[in-house]
């Protein structure tokens, strides 16, 4: 035989080799590790109305504790409040904070539900409940309550009603007897 024949067999048999070799390689190559990522469900955070209200500044409406006078109020649905001292000009209070629920695994109620509940929480109000109420014949009491599955997994489960005068008047001093 000649010369290239052997060449060309011993080329050939080192192909397949070569191949296979290749091929056991590539299946003890060790491979990256798997990084599992552990979803961890963060707990609501409720917040702890037992503080009492804020002092003066400027709080979002899930900052908000009860007894708290607002300058200036424009609706029940603002997302933040500037928070002055009662014995200051205010144009309202807000009180009658209550959290709905606190356990973290609390179903949503539902929007309507909600709803009836920040209603009721501010709807019977007595003479009793106010200092000096009688000098005032255009009170108004308005419910407030974020709704929506998302903010209740947040833990913003407050509700609360604003005492304020219906021609957008102002008090001087505390109104609501606490």
């Amino acid at each position: 035989m000649k010369t290239h024949t052997w060449i060309a067999i011993a080329a050939l048999g080192t192909i397949p080799a070569a191949l296979i070799g290749w091929a056991i390689g590539q299946q003890q190559q060790p491979t990256e590790p798997q990084v599992i990522e552990e979803v961890v469900a963060s707990s609501p955070e409720f917040p702890d109305l037992s503080l009492g209200p804020r002092f003066p500044g400027t709080w979002s409406w899930s900052e908000l504790r009860g007894g708290e006078c607002v300058m200036p109020y424009v609706s029940e649905w603002e997302e933040t409040f500037d928070v002055v001292n009662c014995v200051t000009t205010h144009q309202a209070e807000f009180v009658r904070a209550t959290l709905i629920s606190t356990a973290a695994d609390d179903v949503y109620p539902g929007d309507d539900a909600i709803r009836e509940f920040a209603t009721g929480n501010c709807a019977d109000w007595e003479q009793d409940d106010l200092d000096r109420g009688e000098r005032f014949d255009d009170l108004i009491v308005t419910p407030s309550y974020s709704l929506g599955l998302d903010a209740w997994q947040r833990g913003d489960r407050l509700v609360g009603c604003f005492v304020s005068r219906i021609d957008g008047g102002v008090f001087t001093d505390k109104l609501v007897i606490e």
